[in-house]
């Protein structure tokens, strides 16, 4: 099996992103555009209900919240959660709510109160503890699926070895072409200067992709692989088939 090789101190960035961090909101929302485009090309929303796990402040949400017939957001900040309800609303369409951080069952019982179909976790899996703490998170889903039939998708995840400075590469590239490289440069400055880099060191989590085919296989649900749905080139999507 795969293993991560780098794992971090369990609880940092869970208190970091907590606080409801604004630095990275400009650079967040970039991102985020980028990535609900591709990924309505990808996985089009029509009939869909989606689950964003770790929807942060709700741009992504905000971004699709048009094109599916239901989007539940939930995140471990109550600040995030908080803004997400003031600025986009709550409606029988769309809803919010604080999960605290690795609480499975939460999430379960979402997926089936809200009839999900779909289920969504963008850029959060580098901030988990450990493999055993994914793998925690692929059960509790595939329990789940036993009640309410999904897809998975979590996307952006960092292989091993996985190099800081082509992430930058990327963004800045897409910084340059969209007017905002003032901005991702202080975004950088941010990122240097603040509780970020402290806990970066600690380390983010990288997983192989050996590691989900073989999750996938004792977990006896489909796996694919895609690529290219967000600005990070070297980073990739895992497509994980609850439906059967």
């Amino acid at each position: 099996m795969s293993k991560a090789s780098r794992q971090k101190v369990p609880g940092q960035w869970e208190q970091f992103w907590t606080t409801n961090p604004s630095g990275f909101d400009e650079i967040m929302w970039q991102a985020t555009a980028y990535f609900a485009e591709q990924f309505e090309t990808t996985f089009p929303g029509k009939g869909q209900r989606l689950l964003d796990l770790g929807c942060g402040p709700g741009f992504l949400v905000d971004m699709l919240k048009e094109r599916y017939d239901f989007i539940h957001g939930t995140d471990i900040s109550a600040p995030y959660i908080d803004g997400c309800r003031k600025r986009l609303g709550v409606s029988a369409r769309l809803d919010f709510s604080v999960t605290p951080a690795y609480d499975f069952q939460a999430y379960a019982d979402i997926i089936v109160r809200e009839r999900i179909t779909r289920v969504l976790m963008l850029s959060v899996l580098q901030y988990y503890p450990s493999l055993p703490r994914v793998r925690a998170l692929l059960s509790a889903l595939k329990e789940a699926s036993s009640r309410q039939k999904f897809t998975c998708i979590l996307a952006d995840i960092m292989p091993e070895g996985h190099s800081a400075f082509s992430d930058i590469v990327s963004i800045s590239g897409h910084a340059l072409r969209k007017g905002y490289a003032t901005k991702f440069a202080k975004f950088i400055l941010y990122a240097l200067f603040s509780d970020y880099r402290k806990i970066k060191k600690l380390g983010l989590l990288e997983i192989n992709q050996d590691f989900f085919r073989e999750a996938a296989s004792e977990l006896g649900v489909g796996v694919t692989f895609v690529k290219n749905l967000s600005l990070h080139s070297g980073r990739y999507n895992v497509v994980l088939d609850f439906t059967a």
